[in-house]
């Protein structure tokens, strides 16, 4: 654990041929960052209450595309709450295999989070191995280890990372978001809808021409650029504050075996 990011938590097999000279080097750089003080930082001393804030997600939790840490919507997300009189204490854990997801919500449920943040799907909706069933299960198990009786959990559905609807991962992407939100509504989460917020705007996504801070250290007409990272922390904020407003009353405690 360095500065917040569970660093062996991040995985190098990628599912899409984009991913690979990124988390290569992404995996070095944040080895790097974190020796000089970490990726991440706790939040300075705050007047009001504190906020341990776990984000959950692949490469878009972990800034991919974004051309700041600031910019991140994890960043946006922390700075939201820090103007709402929150001390937060924020943890990043990121999984960018789908066959890790559980395992890494099973650390950061030992994180004890006030707000967890899921950003989880994308990966799942490229592997063609996964079943609509399966990823179902896995979601709700996923949901299951993290939610408890009045702790603030808000997912989001998939991203859209650019995919046309003539691309096979469009339609599973789109599917896989309505079980992301069936599943929440069985358990009373706050939803975030990112797909219908970002799907077929291209003008979301990181470029070429543009410098991110995560190697290669250019967009990748993939990953959600500045605008895409602000559109995220936006639906993510307006869940939260939704959640703040009403507070979550569940008679549901974590199980996390």
């Amino acid at each position: 654990m360095y500065g917040g990011v569970d660093l062996t938590l991040i995985r190098r097999k990628w599912l899409f041929r984009l991913f690979v000279p990124l988390v290569a080097l992404a995996a070095l750089f944040l080895l790097v960052a974190a020796a000089r003080g970490g990726l991440l930082h706790s939040a300075p001393a705050n007047t009001g209450p504190t906020a341990t804030v776990a984000f959950l997600g692949d490469s878009v939790t972990l800034g991919a595309g974004a051309s700041s840490r600031p910019n991140t919507y994890t960043g946006r997300v922390t700075k939201a709450l820090k103007d709402k009189g929150f001390s937060v204490i924020p943890k990043v854990s990121v999984s960018v295999d789908p066959a890790q997801n559980y395992p890494v919500a099973q650390r950061v449920a030992q994180t004890s989070a006030n707000v967890t943040v899921i950003e989880l799907g994308a990966h799942s909706s490229i592997d063609q191995n996964i079943t609509a069933d399966q990823f179902r299960q896995m979601y709700g198990q996923i949901l299951d280890c993290l939610v408890g009786s009045d702790n603030i959990v808000v997912v989001g559905t998939v991203p859209w990372l650019g995919w046309t609807p003539d691309v096979y991962v469009y339609p599973r992407a789109e599917e896989f978001s309505r079980i992301i939100a069936e599943e929440a509504a069985k358990r009373g989460v706050a939803v975030a809808d990112l797909w219908s917020a970002m799907k077929e705007q291209r003008g979301l996504l990181s470029t070429p021409d543009q410098k991110t801070f995560l190697p290669p250290f250019r967009g990748d007409n993939f990953h959600p650029g500045n605008n895409g990272h602000l559109v995220i922390a936006g639906e993510y904020i307006k869940a939260i504050e939704r959640e703040l407003a009403n507070p979550p009353q569940r008679a549901l405690q974590p199980q996390c075996p």
